[in-house]
């Protein structure tokens, strides 16, 4: 048989590192399942964990700022919960792939999550002094870690399956983590209510579950792999945002997707706000 003829899932080699072998195509929820094993089945249960985290510190901050503290939602403080929740996304992101790349991925992966629990145990200290302030802090800083570590588990997915099943391994990924992040907020709505000190404990508990979880990991990258300094590719990820920016400005068949995007996302924040008031009300 020629190369050529060989389907792609079997004849592709390894993701580099060795870490996975190259399995027959199975397609459904078999072929799915059969993925989760050896490294990535660790990298996506310490992934799980994490989320769950995310998901209880997220409900037990939400409670904490709008009913602990504030006493009742206004359509102020719940954009403020949705700013703080969602704009270290989009400001550590950019950024992460920078030093994930000079740093050992294991290790930032097992370091991120340990500093989040620690972080979900002095968002305590919010909770007791009722600072508000230091609460809207604290959950930046969690969730910014939280980008880090979901941007180091983008970076080791190649090194856990072979090439032909990185966009299925991909799609688990997503649909385990979003799943843990779901049921971790609606497990924590049970009973933050009467106790956001628990919800906090529980969210530090996951993410230690976590970080148990990628010491697991054989080595997966990083560490040094760019002979540019910091310095060097922080510059130069700050010109390729403005060149990607002016790309934006100046080219309609790229800003208008853009545009559409974003006034979605306006209406679905909308929308969130005015459900979690008339809730509130009700």
């Amino acid at each position: 048989m020629k190369s050529e003829d060989v389907p792609p899932s079997i004849s592709t080699p390894p993701a580099a590192g060795g870490l996975a072998e190259v399995t027959r195509f199975q397609p459904g929820w078999r072929g799915a399942l059969s993925l989760l094993a050896g490294p990535f089945r660790t990298l996506v249960l310490g992934q799980a964990l994490g989320q769950l985290g995310d998901g209880l510190t997220q409900i037990a901050f939400a409670q904490l700022v709008v009913f602990d503290i504030g006493r009742g939602a206004t359509p102020g403080r719940v954009a403020g919960i949705l700013a703080v929740t969602l704009l270290p996304f989009s400001v550590v992101g950019p950024l992460a792939g920078v030093f994930i790349d000079r740093w050992d991925r294991r290790r930032t992966l097992i370091l991120a999550s340990m500093c989040r629990a620690a972080l979900a145990v002095v968002a305590i200290s919010a909770a007791v002094w009722r600072s508000e302030p230091l609460a809207y802090l604290g959950v930046v800083l969690l969730l910014s870690s939280s980008r880090f570590v979901l941007d180091a588990k983008g970076a080791v997915l190649p090194r856990t399956v072979s090439a032909g099943e990185l966009v299925r391994a991909n799609a688990i990924s997503g649909l385990v983590g979003m799943t843990a992040a779901f049921v971790g907020a609606v497990g924590g709505a049970t009973f933050v209510s009467w106790s956001v000190l628990v919800g906090f404990l529980a969210g530090a508990g996951a993410y230690l579950a976590a970080s148990a979880c990628f010491t697991r990991l054989p080595p997966v990258g990083g560490s040094g792999t760019s002979g540019e300094s910091v310095a060097a590719a922080l510059r130069q990820l700050a010109h390729e945002l403005r060149a990607g920016a002016s790309a934006i400005a100046q080219t309609p068949g790229l800003r208008r997707p853009l545009i559409a995007v974003w006034l979605h996302r306006l209406l679905l924040g909308g929308g969130f706000v005015l459900l979690i008031l008339v809730a509130d009300r009700r």
